[in-house]
């Protein structure tokens, strides 16, 4: 993978967050495509159904192989859906305070998949009146790393701090159990990997 670095500036009240940056090869092939969107829910809602992907704000960024836009991200690390991912920004409280200084699910978060690491950063946050993100710079940035093996991004080691009864003053270290679907007993339920062997 080429390494670079790319900065987007967004502004959090816009209607329209939408942009698409090709992670290339050495060769200067697009070897990936980061898909990321956001916005008012009339313009999710008119982006799926054109693009037909189901799109979730405010914000979330997908990872996918080539040129494509689909609705899988290599950004999960389990076969649940993209908006379970760390790619997804639910509230843009996430980025500031405790939630933003939360390992690996705040302001800083790394992917490790592939040979590469993917890493989002949500910098230059500019805060409004009522304490919520008005604005931020996402700084994108890859670098090779032979040593990230995995077919999509690895567990962090931390455990997610959004789950009831959590909060993000409290780090707590591991990993959640990773999810699979089960399309040979229960027609394609979520189960924990583990139990079928993966």
């Amino acid at each position: 993978m080429q390494q670079f670095t790319a900065r987007i500036g967004v502004d959090t009240s816009a209607e329209r967050i939408f942009f698409q940056l090709p992670l290339l090869d050495v060769h200067g092939v697009t070897t990936y495509t980061l898909n990321c969107a956001g916005g008012e829910d009339k313009f999710l809602d008119e982006l799926g159904k054109a693009q037909n992907i189901n799109y979730v704000g405010p914000f979330a960024c997908r990872l996918n192989e080539g040129k494509s836009d689909t609705e899988g991200s290599l950004l999960s690390e389990d076969e649940s859906a993209y908006w379970f991912s760390r790619g997804q920004v639910h509230d843009f409280r996430e980025i500031i305070g405790a939630c933003g200084r939360y390992p690996e699910y705040g302001a800083v978060r790394h992917f490790r998949l592939r040979g590469f690491e993917l890493t989002l950063e949500f910098a230059d946050i500019a805060v409004d009146k009522k304490g919520k993100p008005a604005y931020f710079v996402l700084i994108v940035s890859v670098r090779t790393d032979p040593t990230a093996l995995s077919a999509d991004a690895e567990q962090t080691g931390y455990l997610t701090p959004y789950k009831n009864g959590r909060g993000c003053d409290k780090v707590l270290r591991g990993n959640n159990p990773r999810m699979c679907r089960d399309w040979l007993h229960s027609g394609g339920s979520w189960t924990e990997c583990s139990k079928l062997g993966k």
